[in-house]
């Protein structure tokens, strides 16, 4: 009798542990799945912004009057990933001038412009307006960046799509 009890006890142990297997298998897919979902949303916000920008028939020239309009002429570009290096192209191409570039990985790049880490922005540094890029970072960035500087953070996303 011991021995069924034992055995059924074992048994009860056995399915315990798989059910508990189970469940934390099921949470880690969920939190991937939440992951996958918060990266698609991020994939389709650069895309559509991306595919506007293409669509526009001169972009620089959008990006020039917007800055012109709010006597931007010294620009700062936060970013500098593919969208940073469009970015930078374009107020080239607008005739402003692109004074400094803030990037977290500034070591891992090169361009004739200087490439600086934004904890290293002060208020010493000659811009007029900083276009931050990482569009879907944009809150936080504007944060972190508002108590290094007063000059206007602007998401590129508001100059893209401005009429």
């Amino acid at each position: 009798m011991i021995y069924i009890v034992m055995m059924c006890v074992f048994i009860i142990c056995v399915l315990c542990l798989l059910l508990l297997n189970s469940h934390i298998k099921l949470r880690e897919s969920k939190a991937k799945l939440k992951i996958m979902t918060k990266e698609k949303i991020r994939f389709i916000s650069y895309y559509e912004l991306l595919t506007h920008l293409i669509l526009l028939s001169d972009p620089e020239i959008q990006l020039k009057n917007y800055c012109n309009s709010h006597d931007w002429n010294r620009i700062a570009i936060y970013g500098y990933g593919p969208l940073g290096m469009i970015v930078e192209r374009l107020v080239k191409e607008a005739g402003l001038e692109l004074v400094i570039i803030f990037d977290r990985y500034a070591a891992k790049y090169n361009s004739d412009i200087p490439i600086k880490y934004p904890d290293q922005m002060t208020e010493e540094c000659p811009f007029d307006v900083v276009l931050v890029t990482p569009i879907f970072d944009f809150a936080a960035i504007q944060r972190d960046l508002s108590c290094r500087t007063d000059k206007p953070i602007v998401n590129i996303e508001e100059i893209v799509y401005s009429e």
